[in-house]
């Protein structure tokens, strides 16, 4: 049985067909999705909706008899949604009754508790087309970016943050890079790249826009993921740090940054302490639902009493050495 890539899509010539599901347990929760209607398929009596066009030949086993021809016509796409308490793998099978054809997906991790598209069938004209869709559902209930037009440089990272729901409900991702004095030695040790890593693999879950960085205000750039980006972000810090240009301090770059952002946004600060941050900040920052994270770095830095807010988050990176996984970044973030 021929395998079909993540992404791809195939015509069916068969309207009755056979999909089977291996992986599943009795605590994982296999849904259909019809356009907009939600509907279980783990209980022992299909819904009168889905009998019109769907039978399950065996409740033994995790397989189900679709007449593609008596789905009714306002229904346009059939979603197969798993809801897992579990890791995986899984995988799902189609085979055509009346004719060969038939395709299987490679086998998948999902991640506990977590939710994900794994199928889908398309109308195409008066035919159908299956689709290998690997697409997490977030936590926050915010569809994720198919792991396949995640760049595979920072795929494995990117569905780390995932499955971590990192994202939360965010939907725009910047950061700014504190370039101040008491910064250089966390600079020569690339710590800055590695949280720029850890916050570009953040929002890879959820948008393809690359996130901008902010150098202290003095430029902003647009970087993509991966070690070409990092490289460019490296050579503007070199040029801006060796032409001692003067900045605005963080407790008055920090709201100037805030206030530009659209709504579900979130701006991380990576810097070795944390600045001044009015009660006026926190109150804009929930009045317009942007969200602050300051990335502490030290072991030894000190927090100070800040405006207690649901969009204002102080994260403890601590100390970071040039072999710091970015993953142990991403466990770090509140």
């Amino acid at each position: 049985m021929p395998k079909i890539a993540t992404g791809a899509k195939q015509l069916l010539s068969d309207d009755l067909v056979r999909v089977a599901w291996s992986g599943l347990s009795a605590n994982d929760e296999l849904e259909l999705r019809l356009d907009e209607a939600v509907y279980s398929l783990s209980t022992l009596q299909l819904d009168s909706h889905l009998l019109i066009f769907m039978r399950q030949p065996r409740t033994d086993v995790n397989e189900y008899q679709i007449s593609l021809d008596k789905v009714p016509k306002p229904v346009k796409v059939l979603n197969f949604v798993l809801n897992t308490n579990s890791h995986g793998p899984f995988a799902w099978s189609l085979e055509g009754n009346q004719t060969t054809e038939s395709f299987q997906s490679d086998s998948i991790a999902v991640g506990m508790n977590r939710s994900c598209y794994l199928l889908r069938l398309t109308r195409a004209g008066e035919k159908w087309q299956v689709e290998n869709v690997n697409i997490p559902v977030l936590a926050s209930g915010t569809i994720g970016i198919p792991s396949y037009q995640i760049p595979e440089e920072i795929r494995d990272v990117a569905l780390y943050a995932a499955y971590r729901d990192l994202a939360k409900d965010r939907l725009h991702f910047s950061t700014l890079i504190d370039l101040t004095a008491s910064m250089s030695p966390w600079l020569q040790q690339n710590a800055h790249l590695s949280c720029v890593s850890a916050v570009t693999a953040i929002s890879a879950t959820v948008t393809k826009k690359y996130p901008s960085v902010s150098l202290n205000g003095l430029k902003v750039l647009d970087i993509e993921p991966g070690k070409a980006g990092l490289d460019q972000l490296q050579d503007e810090i070199r040029i801006l740090t060796s032409q001692n240009l003067r900045s605005m301090p963080l407790h008055s770059l920090i709201p100037k940054l805030t206030s530009e952002l659209p709504p579900k946004s979130v701006l991380f600060v990576v810097s070795d302490e944390v600045p001044v941050i009015k009660l006026e900040t926190v109150n804009e920052l929930e009045q317009r639902d942007v969200e602050l994270n300051l990335l502490l770095l030290g072991n030894d830095a000190i927090i100070p009493r800040l405006p207690e807010s649901k969009n204002l988050v102080v994260s403890r990176i601590g100390d970071i050495e040039p072999t710091t996984a970015v993953e142990s970044i991403l466990d770090s973030i509140a």
